[in-house]
């Protein structure tokens, strides 16, 4: 009995062939995509670390006690830290492995191109998946294995820790790493507080009720100060400041007649002429508040009697008079200043 054909049996499929140069096109335009999305991603991020740094950076100087600054400072360089290691991640971990794997299967169907025109099969999720899921070793070990990577993550992720780290230390926050003596660092106070309850300006009661010409408005104080050595030597330290204060013009018309004329006086030394007044001179003194990280005030600094002469700036240089200990002073985060305005050296 013969053989019957069975008619369910459907013939082989023929195997599918592509045009080779149009998959290497398609590859290639996925390659390029995956390089734009990760070249955005780098660039983008780093533009973002230097955008934020920098305006952390202006807006913690904007009238914030210094202690508070290097606070602030050591906190937006720990969150930009995270946040530059988790774009690392990023990166490493998905979307330069979406690139590596699109440039294997590029790199694969060139291969194959060389022998015919078309190819059997298309691999290029096939690859992607194997080096981004699986975690395959990359064909190509000079995209994957690139050192340039690991410079420029490395270069700003250090450059951050760093910061971080300086920061730190001049908050106060790693004790271990706190200088055990004053630094050469200024503490610089800016444009001093002149009037309400938190004023840094005072009058005793010679200048605010004893003067015959009152002394005009105090316009600006600002003051610097550093601890230095003393120039007898020894362990202690003194603090040294420069302050600027600005006093506007006299009135005139307030200063007593008195005043307006020509004098001529005897002295010893034969006779002093003594000119009409234009302006008037006060004696002044400075008192610095040594405050520490936590705002505890450790000690109390106390300059020399100085003199400022109102219708200027007077740049004032000296030494406080009482030494510190090296050991307080290694731990002063901000030096808090206040102007006493004494008495009158015009008047008589």
């Amino acid at each position: 009995m013969a053989k019957q054909n069975d008619s369910s049996e459907q013939p082989p499929v023929a195997p599918t062939n592509f045009d080779a140069f149009e998959a290497w096109k398609q590859y290639q335009t996925v390659a390029m995509h995956f390089n734009d999305l990760l070249m955005r991603l780098r660039s983008q991020s780093l533009a973002a670390v230097a955008g934020l740094s920098a305006v952390a950076a202006v807006v913690v100087k904007a009238g914030v006690d210094p202690a508070m600054q290097w606070i602030a400072l050591a906190g937006a360089f720990l969150l930009l830290s995270v946040f530059w290691l988790a774009i690392w991640v990023l990166d490493f971990c998905y979307y330069n492995r979406l690139l590596a794997g699109a440039v294997d299967a590029l790199i694969e169907l060139e291969s194959q191109s060389g022998s015919s025109g078309h190819v059997g099969r298309l691999v290029l999720s096939t690859r992607i998946e194997a080096v981004v899921a699986d975690g395959k070793k990359f064909v190509t070990g000079q995209l994957g294995g690139s050192r340039a990577r690991w410079f420029f993550y490395s270069i700003v992720f250090v450059s951050l820790v760093v910061g971080l780290l300086a920061s730190a230390v001049k908050a106060g926050l790693f004790h271990g790493f706190q200088a055990t003596g004053p630094t050469n660092a200024w503490f610089s106070s800016g444009t001093l507080n002149l009037a309400g309850p938190d004023s840094a300006l005072s009058y005793s009661n010679d200048a605010w009720l004893g003067a015959e010409i009152p002394l005009p408005a105090v316009e600006s104080v600002a003051t610097r100060a550093k601890f230095v050595v003393p120039p007898s030597g020894g362990t202690s330290r003194l603090l040294g400041y420069v302050a600027e204060i600005t006093v506007a013009p006299l009135d005139q018309k307030k200063i007593p007649a008195k005043y307006l004329e020509k004098r001529v006086e005897q002295s010893p030394a034969g006779p002093v002429t003594t000119m009409p007044l234009e302006q008037v001179i006060y004696s002044v003194i400075f008192n610095f508040d040594l405050v520490d990280r936590d705002g505890f005030i450790l000690s109390r600094a106390s300059g020399r009697q100085l003199f400022i002469r109102s219708g200027q700036k007077n740049v004032l240089q000296e030494l406080a008079e009482s030494g510190i200990d090296p050991g307080a002073a290694g731990r002063v985060v901000s030096v808090k200043p206040h102007l006493t305005i004494l008495k009158c050296e015009s008047c008589r």
